[in-house]
């Protein structure tokens, strides 16, 4: 016949074996993936998340790995664009989209609203836009005119009018930017035909890249100035500010 072994212990040591064995098996399972029905995380714990990162990450030790929190791994990259945004008198517009449709092929017309709201670093937008899913798209990237590079994250949702409100529970507005672009595609870049309104018309070219390395975004780099010597538009003057930032200074 088998006996448990605690019996055989001096006084008191199998209590001491017995709390240990409880208070191992009574540990609470790890947390379920913040997920509803299934589908992806939900705004809420998305926005929960990015919460508990900041209290973690300002109490954890220098140099000391981050935790993957929800079941969610940490990203290994970030996307990027390298970027440039020329403005365009009309008589211009109608003959930079003519060269254009000769070697880049058409994506898409739509009319979007990007409701910019204030926050403590970078930019944050939440463009609703027809056709298409809403997208809350935070970014950074230099003030400057030449070709910058752009660090951005973007969040695609179905319900914007909900995403819109939430958003507006915690955040101010800086402003409403109402567009009708146009986009095309080559290689790895989309060039974009804006007509913003009480601003005017204007060119955008976003070349993206991950890697994050200096040989990438010279590859990217590269391919915008390439397009816009194609285009007839490598001494145009360029804009460095948000289409938010130029209707704020327009203010009188």
């Amino acid at each position: 016949m088998l006996q448990c072994d605690c019996h055989s212990r001096t006084p008191g040591s199998g209590s001491r074996a017995i709390k240990a064995h409880l208070s191992v098996h009574s540990a609470r399972p790890p947390p379920m993936p913040c997920t509803r029905g299934g589908g992806p995380p939900s705004l809420r714990c998305l926005m929960a998340r990015v919460q508990t990162v900041a209290v973690r990450s300002a109490a954890r030790p220098s140099g000391a790995p981050a935790r993957p929190m929800c079941g969610i791994q940490p990203e290994t990259s970030v996307p990027r664009n390298a970027e440039v945004k020329i403005p365009l008198a009309e008589h211009e517009f109608h003959r930079i989209e003519q060269t254009i449709r000769t070697f880049a092929r058409h994506v898409a017309d739509v009319r979007q609203e990007d409701y910019f709201f204030a926050v403590s670093a970078g930019r944050l937008k939440l463009r609703i836009q027809e056709p298409g899913p809403a997208e809350l798209i935070a970014y950074q990237r230099p003030d400057t005119p030449e070709t910058r590079v752009s660090e951005y994250h973007c969040y695609r949702s179905h319900t914007p009018e909900l995403l819109k409100r939430t958003l507006l529970t915690c955040l101010p507005l800086r402003g409403i930017v109402r567009k009708r672009r146009t986009v095309y595609l080559v290689q790895r870049t989309r060039i974009h035909l804006d007509r913003v309104d009480g601003l005017g018309t204007f060119i955008e070219l976003e070349t993206a890249f991950s890697e994050d390395s200096p040989e990438a975004e010279s590859e990217a780099r590269a391919e915008v100035e390439q397009i816009l010597r194609r285009l007839g538009l490598a001494q145009a003057p360029r804009v460095a500010a948000a289409y938010i930032d130029l209707m704020e200074n327009a203010c009188p």
